[in-house]
């Protein structure tokens, strides 16, 4: 996210679901992490309001976890609407959006 070169707004209202975001070139990045220091916790389903993307842009996540190593999981064109996304517990996800 670092080399993307330019930081956005990001906010995350979910308990223990932390976020990132980066743009540059453009390309834009999402990166989400659920982590909780009790391993007891639950996964979350989080719905995203992707501000700024336009309709018709890609969008690809990658999981990042202990199995994947920024392996493309699925993708899709964006709507328009909010996007879901499943989390679990101590993973990380990636959106990268090309327009």
């Amino acid at each position: 996210l670092y080399l993307a070169g330019d930081e956005c707004a990001c906010d995350a209202d979910i308990e223990n679901i932390y976020a990132v975001a980066a743009a540059g070139d453009g390309v834009k990045y999402v990166m989400l992490t659920n982590y909780s220091d009790d391993d007891e916790a639950e996964g979350k389903r989080i719905t995203l309001s992707l501000d700024g993307v336009e309709q018709g842009a890609r969008v690809e996540v990658l999981k990042i976890d202990d199995e994947h190593s920024a392996d493309v999981s699925s993708e899709f064109v964006f709507d328009g609407a909010t996007v879901e996304i499943d989390l679990p517990l101590h993973n990380t996800a990636l959106l990268r959006i090309v327009k």
